[in-house]
């Protein structure tokens, strides 16, 4: 079976307009997963829990009754609610600028230049290049590669490193259909012309065929 080399890509990577295409069309690297809680999701963990619930409907009984010296502990709901939301919000402003300032990035080539793209950015075909120390963005196919070790810890447990190679793709040998007992296969090529032969003797054995050489395979 030949032997078929893996698509390459273009040295010079993904065009511009290639680039704006397909974030257009969303296929991008982004996470969907958010580095902190929104806004309504602070305000509401702070203010719908089981002790504002409790002492809240307590409050509400006072107040049916024109009890209001006893009420004043509904304040200390407010302030203890508005406290929490106050001091969770300065923390989702401080994360999400951390966030930022650590942002992963990679090296990609686009135009044929090496540019540094958030990892947010990166589409699909682009052309990433990796070197010692950067993360992989996401799945892909290894164009080339030169002592490349990859650090997957985080996916098999496994503490050491596992070296990648550029895998060289086999074609797909082609499928025929099962011929019936009793029946000859037609020749797949050109029909060869007839040539003539000697007779050979009944009790002489057929020639054995030779190969050419060893096939290759995957």
């Amino acid at each position: 079976m030949p032997y078929v080399s893996a698509p390459q890509h273009r040295p010079t990577g993904l065009t511009a307009a290639e680039v704006a295409e397909r974030t257009a069309a969303g296929q991008v690297n982004a996470a969907l997963s958010g580095t902190s809680r929104s806004v309504w999701e602070i305000i509401k963990a702070n203010v719908f829990t089981r002790f504002n619930a409790i002492l809240g409907a307590l409050f509400v009984l006072i107040m049916i009754t024109r009890s209001w010296a006893d009420g004043l502990f509904g304040l200390v709901l407010i302030i203890n609610s508005a406290i929490g939301i106050v001091q969770e919000y300065l923390a989702k402003r401080k994360l999400d600028r951390l966030a930022l300032l650590h942002a992963p990035v990679a090296t990609v080539v686009r135009d044929g230049a090496v540019v540094s793209v958030p990892t947010a950015a990166v589409v699909i075909d682009d052309l990433v290049e990796l070197r010692t120390g950067d993360q992989v963005p996401a799945d892909g196919r290894l164009e080339s590669v030169a002592g490349l070790e990859v650090d997957e810890s985080n996916l098999t447990g496994e503490s050491d490193a596992v070296a990648k190679n550029a895998v060289t793709r086999c074609a797909p040998e082609p499928r025929s259909l099962p011929v019936p007992v009793g029946s000859t296969r037609p020749p797949s090529g050109p029909t060869p012309m007839p040539t003539a032969s000697r007779p050979r003797p009944a009790s002489s054995p057929a020639p054995t065929p030779r190969s050419s050489g060893p096939s290759t395979g995957c």
